[in-house]
């Protein structure tokens, strides 16, 4: 009797063979991590907030997984496994890792592609937002802020905030705020003289730059014509996050802790 299993992704072309263990393995901080990550029937609405969190166009997977398979409990943070240990549970047989993460959420991390039999596009994630992600995560525990503080940055802002620097989303025009509305005076300018055939002419492929306040807002730093013209067009924008909010102090303040 096989086992299903579940991946959250952005991209909607994911097949059996493109499942990496090892090559596909992230570099961070000079070390090489590898595994593909999954989570079993209880946590699937935690993998579709990850899918939506990442941009693309977020799709949840199911994954059959041969009823035989060495499933080996980690003790401690499963968040990053080292090639090195993963080479070596494999030459003891070990097919999937499973373990917490940081968070304290069931992962099974599969090292051995062989025992997946099967994968499939199952869902399609359109209604799943930050605001779900956020309370997702926090379900699972109440953090101090020593326990925040030891986090790694990336993981830290993703908790906070959905996002962590540099990451590349899609974003309807809508949620983005402006700070300042005379930086709308020129695109609208631009409207009264040039009208539809202006917005049409305004190019939406390089991405716009949008900051996180520490309220979790998003905030346009650079690429007022763009959203301007997204807007009329009815389109939505890519996005280069920046955090610029305290994602302790946020952390802290959804949890009454400030």
């Amino acid at each position: 009797m096989s086992i299903t299993l579940y991946h959250g992704s952005g991209n909607p072309n994911l097949s059996l063979q493109s499942i990496s263990i090892i090559g596909g393995a992230e570099r961070k901080q000079g070390n090489k991590y590898g595994g593909f990550y999954t989570v079993d029937q209880a946590s699937y609405k935690n993998a579709a907030a990850y899918a939506r969190m990442n941009g693309g166009e977020p799709t949840m997977y199911a994954l059959e997984v041969r009823g035989d398979a060495n499933i080996w409990d980690k003790p401690g943070d499963i968040t990053r496994l080292s090639i090195a240990d993963i080479q070596k549970w494999r030459d003891q047989g070990i097919d999937i890792v499973r373990g917490k993460d940081f968070r304290g959420q069931v992962e099974y991390a599969i090292i051995n592609r062989d025992i997946v039999t099967g994968m499939k596009a199952e869902a399609l994630i359109e209604s799943l937002g930050l605001r779900d992600f956020i309370t997702i995560v926090e379900q699972a525990h109440i953090y101090s802020e020593e326990e925040l503080q030891a986090m790694d940055i990336d993981d830290l802002d993703r908790l906070a905030f959905g996002y962590a620097d540099d990451d590349l989303i899609e974003i309807d025009p809508r949620d983005i705020s402006i700070k300042w509305h005379c930086d709308l005076e020129n695109p609208e300018h631009k409207y009264k003289l040039g009208g539809d055939t202006w917005v049409n002419s305004v190019d939406l492929s390089e991405p716009v730059e949008v900051s996180i306040n520490e309220d979790g807002v998003m905030e346009l730093e650079d690429g007022h014509h763009r959203r301007f013209a997204a807007l009329k067009r009815g389109e939505k924008l890519l996005a280069k996050i920046e955090i610029k909010g305290s994602p302790v102090r946020a952390i802290l303040k959804r949890q009454g802790m400030m």
